[in-house]
């Protein structure tokens, strides 16, 4: 869902936004990013909440690259970001990890 969601939710849109241009499409990825391993897609052997994460930032990433050229000419800038490094989020924390960087200075970055 984290990435399936964003993908169908821009594709529903997609009209919209392109009769709306100049317009943009922002994805907040990620700089996690981890091969997809096609035989697997579903992760049925050896899943991992991380790996499951990673492959879909980069999934994001692909989509974003695809949609920008698709929609090249058309008034319609798509680009993806990475936040923040580790932020303080409970997915974070609750791994142990040291955040090292706020919510906070993620949504500063998106919004720049």
């Amino acid at each position: 869902m984290n990435y399936l969601s964003g993908f169908l939710l821009t594709r529903l849109l997609l009209p919209l936004i392109v009769d709306s241009a100049p317009a943009r499409i922002v994805n907040v990825a990620s700089a996690a990013q981890q091969a997809i391993y096609f035989d697997d897609v579903m992760l049925e052997s050896g899943y991992s909440d991380g790996r499951a994460y990673a492959q879909s930032k980069l999934a994001q990433v692909m989509f974003t690259l695809n949609l920008a050229a698709e929609l090249d000419g058309r008034g319609v800038v798509v680009t993806s970001l990475h936040p923040a490094t580790l932020m303080d989020t409970d997915m974070v924390v609750e791994r142990g990890l040291r955040p090292r960087n706020t919510v906070g200075d993620g949504a500063d970055a998106v919004l720049r």
